[in-house]
């Protein structure tokens, strides 16, 4: 969560294992490859200042580890919710990442938003 919040993309790398899966559902296909995830969320504008910045939130999701992800686009006063990720971790490192959109959250009963000032990094919700 710090790695997203810092868009520190060398430090969400370092959490992958090499053969990391990346889907997102109802989208067809898989993305292989700790590399090739990496590259794919930095050429949709991840870290970019033109894309904004995120402020996370841990939750669980089908007894899985979970990260909600808010997103404040330039120019905006408010996070608003994005995505959560549903993380597989074996051995120490994520393995899958399943990336829900803000068109199937509604089971999650999240906040839509988060003001400004909201802390980095925290605590939100519990498991699904």
């Amino acid at each position: 969560m710090q790695a997203t919040d810092d868009l520190d993309v060398g430090a969400l790398k370092a959490l992958f294992h090499e053969d990391l899966r990346f889907v997102m559902p109802p989208n067809p296909g898989v993305v292989v490859g700790r590399d090739a995830c990496v590259q794919r969320w930095v050429a949709g504008g991840f870290g970019s200042p033109e894309v904004g910045e995120f402020r996370t939130r841990v939750t669980g999701a089908n007894l899985q580890p979970a990260v909600v992800n808010y997103l404040r686009e330039p120019g905006k006063d408010t996070f608003t919710l994005f995505a959560v990720d549903v993380l597989t971790i074996r051995n120490g490192l994520v393995t899958q990442v399943t990336a829900f959109g803000v068109d199937a959250l509604e089971p999650f009963d999240l906040p839509r938003t988060l003001d400004s000032a909201a802390p980095r990094s925290g605590i939100e919700g519990e498991d699904r």
